[in-house]
C-alpha cells in the first residue's frame, strides 16, 4: 500500500514541478525581473571578483591588507543590509531602486580615479552599502511576479545570480587585462546596470512597485 502510493504520486509531483517552472517561465513579467536581475549581478561580480587583483595591480598590496580592506567592504555591505529596510519603506521600491542605481553610477564613474588604497577601499565600501541596501528589493520584485510560486522564482533569481557571477569572471579577467587601473571593469558595471535599469522600467515591473 505505502509502495503503491509513492508509485502513484511521483508523476503527479514531477508534474505539478515541471508546471510550477513552466507557469513562471511563461510570465513575461517574471522573464523580464529575471533577466533585469541577472544583468545587475553581471556588472556587480565583474567588480566583486577582481577587487583583490585591482588593489595588488595598482596598489601592490599585500594578502593581509587586501583582506583587511574587504573586511571594511563587508562592513558597508552589512550596514546597507541591516537598515537599508527602514530607508526603502520610506522611500518606496521604486524611488529607491533609482536612487540607489543613482548613487552606484556615480561612485563607479570615480573609483577607476581613487589615489589610494584608502579612498578605493571607501569608495567599494559606499558601493557595497548601497547594494546591501537595494538587494532586498530586487527580492521582493522577483517574488512579487508570481505569488503562487515564490520558492520557485526565488531559486531562479539565484540561478541568475550565480549565471551572473560566472560570467562575469570571464569578461571581467579580459577587461582587467585589456584596460588601465578599474576603468573597464567600472565602466562595465555601469553598462550592465543601465541594461538592468532599462529592462525594470521597459517591463513595467516598477509601476506597481510603491513610489
Amino acid at each position: 500500500m505505502p509502495q503503491g502510493y509513492r508509485t502513484a504520486s511521483q508523476p503527479q509531483q514531477r508534474g505539478s514541478f515541471l508546471q510550477t517552472y513552466a507557469s513562471v517561465l511563461s510570465n513575461r513579467m517574471s522573464l523580464a525581473v529575471l533577466l533585469g536581475y541577472l544583468l545587475f549581478q553581471l556588472g556587480n561580480f565583474s567588480v566583486l571578483n577582481f577587487i583583490g587583483t585591482w588593489f595588488n595591480k595598482d596598489f601592490q598590496l599585500s594578502l593581509t591588507s587586501i583582506g583587511t580592506a574587504m573586511i571594511f567592504i563587508g562592513i558597508g555591505n552589512l550596514i546597507g543590509t541591516v537598515f537599508g529596510s527602514r530607508l526603502s519603506e520610506r522611500l518606496g521600491i521604486r524611488t529607491s531602486l533609482l536612487l540607489g542605481f543613482g548613487v552606484l553610477f556615480a561612485l563607479y564613474l570615480t573609483l577607476p580615479f581613487a589615489p589610494s588604497p584608502i579612498f578605493a577601499t571607501i569608495g567599494l565600501t559606499l558601493v557595497m552599502l548601497v547594494n546591501g541596501f537595494i538587494f532586498p528589493l530586487f527580492m521582493t520584485l522577483l517574488q512579487s511576479t508570481s505569488t503562487d510560486a515564490r520558492s520557485t522564482i526565488s531559486s531562479l533569481g539565484n540561478a541568475a545570480m550565480y549565471a551572473g557571477s560566472s560570467v562575469a569572471g570571464v569578461i571581467g579577467g579580459s577587461l582587467i587585462t585589456a584596460f588601465p587601473s578599474f576603468f573597464g571593469i567600472a565602466y562595465f558595471a555601469i553598462i550592465a546596470y543601465v541594461l538592468s535599469l532599462t529592462v525594470y522600467t521597459a517591463s513595467g515591473s516598477l509601476n506597481n512597485a510603491g513610489k
